[in-house]
């Protein structure tokens, strides 16, 4: 007699990634479908009428994100969830861990091809039917006993204001040098994008993390934007941002447009202070440092058009004055400062008479 197929609901808001999902699970694979999901919303009403074995969750499906609808699902509906990320993030990234810290039993990236959703399609089949064999009563202890030990754990707060820093050709020594004064209690997440070559930048972030009095990280997507914390962008890619309840979390990108001033090359400085301006508004300060052609205008007009900042280095002091000029003669900048002003400045960001007071 043939085992009946274990019950799977699925909540994700790609439809592409919905389509696949009959196509690799079947009854004849052990698996049956309850429903499909596009929203947040429908979730926990279809968990309690469905009554499914195992979850598929999207880790950024909306109108809230996945994390948050993991916490109220291990709350109030106890299932085994495994959540797919449209974003590659490494399997030990912060908001990979936030995933575990809520209650999933495993995160994976999500396949971006039919063939690759086939390839992993086995693996997963298992990893159901041992997720389906866990029972309410274990999955609230064990979430519960992680949610202990999370709240007992120190860690800087998830940021709400930002400092987008764009830099090119003669300011490396300027960047250092803003980054090295920059005080440790810092009310804001540091993250900048500078053009260089890629061992060169490397060798450079290393050399700075072991100078500088706040944490550096060579962003590797997935890492949570936090207080006091300085994350660079590659130079292979751009660095963006993405909105979730756990915080801003790093996201890596290959951007392939560019404007006619811009110069083509990773990060883009547009994206980059553009998706500053989407996650932090009008707690958000743009600087623009040396560098030749227009990139960063746009960005930079995106921050002031959601209420930040824009300060531009002097472009007298600039080996290359082309970024800050551009800059000026668009009307975005909103205070011109001498390198050695950046830091104090920086210094006062956030506190009382600051940029971006208020709540969220």
């Amino acid at each position: 007699m043939t085992s009946p197929a274990y019950k799977m609901l699925v909540a994700d808001s790609s439809a592409s990634f919905q389509a696949w999902i009959p196509q690799v699970f079947t009854p004849a694979m052990g698996v049956r479908i309850t429903g499909q999901i596009l929203d947040g919303a429908s979730v926990l009403p279809a968990i309690r009428n469905d009554r499914p074995d195992v979850l598929l969750l999207d880790l950024f499906l909306p109108p809230q994100d996945g994390v948050a609808l993991l916490d109220e699902i291990m709350r109030q509906a106890p299932v085994p969830v495994i959540m797919f990320s449209s974003v590659y993030c490494p399997s030990d990234s912060e908001i990979f861990l936030e995933c575990y810290e809520h209650g999933a039993l495993m995160v994976l990236v999500k396949p971006r091809t039919l063939p690759e959703m086939q390839v992993i399609a086995q693996s997963l089949r298992e990893l159901i039917t041992r997720a389906a064999g866990t029972s309410s009563d274990k999955l609230i202890i064990d979430y519960l006993e992680t949610r202990k030990h999370v709240l007992g754990r120190e860690k800087a707060w998830a940021a709400r204001r930002g400092v987008g820093i764009i830099s090119s050709t003669g300011a490396v020594e300027i960047l250092r040098d803003i980054l090295l004064k920059l005080p440790p209690n810092l009310p804001a997440g540091v993250l900048v994008a500078q053009h260089m070559y890629g061992p060169v930048w490397t060798h450079f972030v290393a050399s700075l993390a072991s100078k500088v009095l706040l944490p550096v990280k060579l962003a590797q997507g997935g890492e949570v934007v936090r207080e006091g914390v300085i994350l660079l962008s590659p130079t292979d890619k751009t660095l963006l941002l993405q909105k979730t309840s756990c915080g801003r979390i790093s996201r890596l990108e290959k951007v392939k447009t560019f404007t006619e001033w811009q110069i083509p090359l990773q990060p883009n400085h547009d994206a980059f202070l553009k998706s500053v301006a989407e996650c932090f508004g009008r707690k958000a300060v743009g600087i623009v440092l040396s560098g030749m052609g227009e990139g960063g205008v746009e960005g930079a007009r995106a921050i002031r058009d959601k209420g930040g900042e824009v300060w531009v280095q002097d472009p007298r002091t600039a080996a290359a004055p082309s970024m800050p000029e551009a800059c000026l003669k668009a009307g975005v900048a909103t205070r011109v400062c001498k390198p050695e002003e950046f830091s104090p400045a920086l210094a006062q960001f956030g506190v009382s008479g600051g940029v971006g007071n208020g709540d969220d």
